[in-house]
């Protein structure tokens, strides 16, 4: 079966074009989603980081994140005060909803009990 000059070309045309396009939605595909790594840009790439409350007021808080000052919303038990260490649980529009890090120690003493054991 022998096919015309206009066929081949027509042929190699549809070639390249199904070619370009899967080879363009490839690699959007491994641009876009680069084998599970945490995103580098936009909210969700705030998701984990830590930083600290820089302002309080009693409907407004401002903490400190990789050096940028964002509104907080406290998720976490506890109240949080100016100075306190919070990590970022989840981004809502341009506010940040964070939980208080506990950096509260137990003391252990050298004879094997905790502060709450010992008796005065």
């Amino acid at each position: 079966m022998a096919y015309s000059e206009s066929t081949l070309i027509l042929y190699i045309v549809i070639f390249l074009i199904i070619g370009f396009a899967l080879g363009a939605w490839i690699t959007r595909l491994l641009l876009r989603y680069p084998f599970g790594r945490k995103p580098l840009t936009g909210a969700t790439s705030m998701v984990g980081q830590k930083g600290k409350v820089s302002a309080k007021t009693p409907n407004y808080t401002e903490v400190k994140v990789s050096s940028q000052f964002w509104r907080a919303e406290n998720i976490g038990t506890g109240d949080l005060n100016v100075g306190d260490d919070i990590v970022v649980k989840n981004v809502n529009n341009l506010t940040l909803l964070v939980e208080k890090i506990n950096t509260q120690i137990p003391v252990q003493s050298t004879d094997g009990k905790g502060a709450d054991d010992q008796k005065d």
